[in-house]
């Protein structure tokens, strides 16, 4: 080192050594704090399909029938490959949106199958309704 300035190393032993029993303490405590704060967002969901804000849980079918009425406002448009045709720039994002939520669906419903090969007529199934015309 120039000068004559000796660099010295971090000895990570003689200084958890100078640790007196209060900062074992207060480490034990952060340790402690941050498992407890994090069992919440471990914790199985208990069938939660779709979390929403403040920890509330709704099935793949309805957050995507919403999805399908806002998309129906459109008239459905196909956005995702093409979003320079788009009315609206959400548009591909909640069609994209609408394909996953129904493949969610489809895996946790074998009883209740939705098409989601075609958008359209998972929508109309979704919603219970003409949402979206089928081309």
């Amino acid at each position: 080192m120039p000068d004559g300035i000796e660099r010295k190393r971090f000895d990570p032993v003689a200084y958890f050594r100078s640790w007196r029993r209060k900062d074992w303490l207060a480490l034990a405590a952060l340790v402690i704090v941050v498992a407890v704060l994090a069992v919440p967002v471990y914790m199985p969901k208990n069938g939660c399909e779709v979390a929403r804000a403040a920890y509330k849980c709704l099935p793949a079918k309805t957050v995507m029938a919403e999805n399908c009425n806002y998309w129906g406002n459109w008239s459905c448009p196909h956005c995702e490959k093409d979003s320079s045709s788009c009315p609206d720039a959400s548009l591909p994002q909640v069609e994209w949106y609408i394909s996953g939520l129904c493949n969610v669906h489809n895996q946790l419903h074998a009883d209740d199958q939705l098409d989601c090969t075609n958008l359209k007529a998972a929508c109309n199934q979704a919603t219970g309704q003409q949402t979206c015309g089928l081309a």
